[in-house]
């Protein structure tokens, strides 16, 4: 009919149809949400990096001693057994961790969490002890004074000094001292040699690091201890 405008045919404006425009928005906004996807993984991963190399074992590790530095004691931190810590570490990091956790067990008679510190640091350093003297030394302490009545302590005691012998020889402190005197004394039984190394540990101890005072106090009590244990010995035989 003349003068009636043509209606578009459905489907299509402007010579665009509206299937194809709906097929090209439905795919930058499948493109947009697969971006999105991969961005927040991307993120997430870098995330949980990042929580584990700020919150892994060194830093807890560090954690737990500055708690012990700002109270100055060692037997009131709370130090979980390694294997329920869910935290990323070297294992030089681990084993400076069972060191710490052996000092505190040392320092309040904690036979219960020794025992598997020891039993871990023997599985995994049969052969070498590199970067764990300290570790090595108090298992030597441990095995030389807390299991002296266990006939397989002497055996493992000596097996750990051998490790570490030129280091507690050198005695460049008091602990190495007082390892080294325990030793000599329960398990080679030389009582002369442990008193001498007793003395030159006490002569040692103003030298001893005093951050943390519960572990500086510990080391004069474990020395006055061995000390007055032979001098008394030694005068009941004397007077016999």
């Amino acid at each position: 009919m003349a003068g009636r405008k043509e209606e578009p045919e459905k489907g299509e404006t402007g010579g665009v149809s509206y299937d194809r425009l709906s097929f090209g928005l439905l795919l930058l906004k499948n493109i947009f949400y697969y971006v999105l996807f991969f961005t927040i993984i991307y993120v997430l991963i870098t995330l949980k990096t990042i929580t584990n190399h700020n919150h892994g074992i060194m830093e807890f590790y560090n954690q737990k001693i500055r708690e012990m530095k700002a109270t100055g004691r060692v037997s009131n931190v709370v130090l979980p057994p390694l294997e329920q810590l869910q935290l990323s570490g070297s294992d030089h990091a681990r084993g400076l961790y069972q060191n710490l956790r052996m000092i505190q067990a040392l320092h309040t008679g904690n036979i219960d969490a020794m025992i598997p510190i020891a039993g871990w640091f023997g599985e995994r350093y049969t052969v070498s002890v590199a970067g764990q003297e300290a570790l090595c030394a108090n298992v030597v302490f441990y095995y030389s004074y807390y299991c002296q009545m266990n006939p397989y302590a002497q055996e493992m005691a000596r097996k750990y000094f051998d490790k570490v012998k030129v280091e507690l020889e050198k005695g460049l402190d008091s602990n190495d001292k007082r390892i080294y005197a325990y030793y000599m004394y329960y398990v080679e039984h030389d009582a002369n040699r442990a008193l001498q190394l007793v003395r030159e540990g006490l002569e040692l101890l103003p030298k001893y690091p005093k951050q943390i005072s519960e572990l500086w106090e510990g080391e004069e009590k474990w020395l006055r201890h061995l000390q007055e244990q032979i001098l008394q010995k030694q005068g009941i035989q004397g007077n016999q």
